[in-house]
């Protein structure tokens, strides 16, 4: 299937802002610019390692294959998705929230040869509503920025871009507890992440649940979301002084800090961190479903 027109540039996207051409993302993140949850198979393996073998994990939850259809809802600067590609034969689109992130995700996928295999534009998935639908749909932290009264919406979105026989995987932090008081959104850490507190794994069960979809799986991530935080850290240590030619002294502090705190809160279990697969309900999935742990082989 060819990827959808490029969509335009909504009126609501964020403005320029920080990009791995700054350099100090790319000392942050490591060389896979991947900003989400690594699978740490064993403790202290390296943060690039962690990456990759998130990657394959999602990839296996999602059972991709060759020339299968694929929407990522929360592409960052693009890792996952030209990872997708490359090694999993799919077609993939990505939708962003920052023109920053299309056009870096975008220069990318042309330096991997890539550009008739993948794109990605900052819009939502209410804007392609009607027009496609995708074998496969991932989504990363794009739920957990969403107000409760608004995850009905999004989750009817996301079904009605999902072919029958598909599978949905939800990524994110949640509150541990419904009615709790969200530490990571609160205080210092609200600089980090301005969106406040997220809902409850229970919060968004119900929802999805009653917006037709299904529950196949549900993984907790949460120590490992704690391991990728504190990688992240030794990342912005050991890369000090490089850091500090990007940024100044306040605000290589205040990440240092921020990221520091991430990792006790989800190391404590104050805060959590799944991964849920999706099915439309009443859908065959394919099998085996829910999907193979790895030490289940």
């Amino acid at each position: 299937m060819p990827l959808p027109e490029a969509m335009p540039r909504r009126a609501d996207s964020p403005g320029p802002g920080s990009s791995p051409d700054s350099g100090f993302l790319s000392l942050l993140l490591g060389p896979s610019l991947a900003s989400s949850c690594g699978y740490f198979r064993e403790g202290g393996i390296p943060l690039e390692d962690a990456q990759r073998a998130g990657h394959d994990h999602r990839a296996r939850k999602l059972r991709l294959r060759p020339y299968q259809t694929l929407l990522e809802v929360g592409a960052g600067w693009g890792s996952f998705l030209i990872h997708a590609c490359r090694e999993y034969g799919v077609t993939a689109y990505g939708l962003v929230e920052s023109e920053d992130q299309a056009s870096y995700a975008n220069r990318w996928i042309q330096r991997e040869g890539l550009e008739e295999q993948a794109r990605v534009d900052c819009a939502e998935p209410r804007d392609l509503l009607d027009r496609v639908r995708y074998d496969r749909i991932g989504v990363n932290g794009w739920l957990e920025r969403a107000r409760y009264r608004d995850l009905a919406e999004r989750f009817r979105s996301l079904r009605g871009l999902l072919n029958d026989g598909g599978i949905l995987l939800l990524e994110g932090r949640e509150r541990a507890q419904e009615g709790q008081p969200d530490p990571i959104g609160t205080g210092a850490l609200a600089q980090v992440f301005p969106d406040g507190a997220p809902p409850s794994l229970t919060a968004f069960v119900h929802q999805l649940e009653d917006n037709g979809l299904e529950v196949q799986d549900v993984e907790n991530l949460r120590t490992h979301y704690a391991q990728t935080a504190g990688a992240w850290v030794k990342e912005l240590r050991r890369n000090r002084d490089a850091c500090l030619a990007q940024v100044d002294e306040p605000t290589y502090r205040a990440w240092l800090f921020r990221l520091a705190m991430t990792s006790l809160l989800f190391e404590e279990g104050r805060a959590s961190f799944h991964q849920v697969q999706v099915s439309k309900r009443g859908d065959r999935v394919p099998s085996p479903s829910p999907a193979q742990r790895e030490a289940h082989g």
